[in-house]
């Protein structure tokens, strides 16, 4: 898949791509490349965060996982995909209902994909030397917080963790000048900027909303 030439000999000869067992190939190998799943849990949050009705009006929230952004990635792409299924679970996200749901993929949002993926493929990490790991530590004892990446260009306010409870830390890895909005279980919030240039660490401490 990430062979240039023989992708452009095969779409030139109408001949079809198929990727077979693909969630064995590059989901198990998350423990050995955490910065790449975390890229993809991204995306999958950030596709996840509002999507149209049937007519249009409303938004929902909609559980899109990485393995639907994985398979949608390549069906977006023409690739055809037999995926395994061990669990009744499994067999719903990959079905043609679940991935014909997930909306159609950003440019920004293949190529973080498609590193990602190359670097679970892999088994080796991003490179931490093109991001900035941003860690935030919850030290309230009010409760657990929730991590929002702030778009710039539409406003929105787009979920990236699950909840982070009192004591624990959670790091994203991310690009300077980015802003990320924390509430707590008030919906109290509060903004905080990355100023960490690309390949360093910066820690935020979340004690106060």
């Amino acid at each position: 898949m990430f062979n240039p030439y023989l992708m452009t000999l095969l779409r030139e000869n109408r001949v079809v791509f198929q990727a077979y067992n693909i969630m064995n190939g590059a989901l198990q190998r998350k423990s050995v490349a955490p910065r790449a799943f975390s890229l993809l849990t991204k995306v999958a949050n950030n596709l996840s965060a509002g999507i149209e009705d049937g007519d249009g009006n409303e938004k929902h929230q909609m559980a899109i996982t990485e393995s639907m952004v994985l398979i949608s990635w390549l069906v977006q792409d023409g690739i055809a995909v037999i995926p395994r299924a061990s669990s009744s679970e499994h067999q719903l996200e990959n079905s043609p209902l679940s991935i014909g749901s997930v909306p159609q993929l950003s440019g920004h949002d293949r190529e973080d994909i498609k590193s990602a993926l190359s670097a679970l493929m892999r088994g080796e990490d991003l490179n931490v030397a093109k991001q900035v790991e941003a860690t935030f530590h919850n030290v309230l004892s009010s409760g657990p917080i929730l991590i929002h990446w702030s778009d710039s260009t539409t406003g929105a306010e787009i979920p990236v963790t699950d909840e982070i409870h009192p004591g624990n830390s959670h790091t994203i890895y991310t690009h300077p000048g980015h802003t990320f909005v924390v509430y707590d279980q008030r919906q109290l919030r509060r903004e905080f900027v990355v100023t960490a240039s690309y390949g360093e660490i910066e820690h935020f401490s979340v004690d106060e909303l």
